[in-house]
């Protein structure tokens, strides 16, 4: 199955009474707005970036829970990574 690229839908000027806001017309089946798929790990070190300080775990030692923040959590994460097996 051979598949050919389309060029890209045309835009029109956004209307007088629209508040600026563009129409794009597409193709039916056109994937060029899909977005990029997302994985856990890009997920995670997304979650990181924002909320390096915030508690992403809490394990209890005695009777006192206390937190993993995602700092630490990703600094642990790349500790790991280093000692995976082939």
């Amino acid at each position: 199955m051979t598949v050919t690229a389309e060029p890209p839908a045309p835009t029109t000027p956004p209307p007088a009474d629209s508040g600026g806001v563009r129409t794009v017309h597409r193709q039916a089946g056109d994937l060029s707005l899909r977005p990029k798929p997302l994985t856990v790990p890009a997920m995670f070190h997304h979650t990181v970036g924002h909320t390096q300080h915030k508690a992403a775990l809490l394990y209890k030692e005695g009777k006192e829970w206390l937190p993993i923040t995602y700092r630490e959590l990703d600094e642990r994460v790349e500790q790991h990574r280093g000692r995976r097996r082939p």
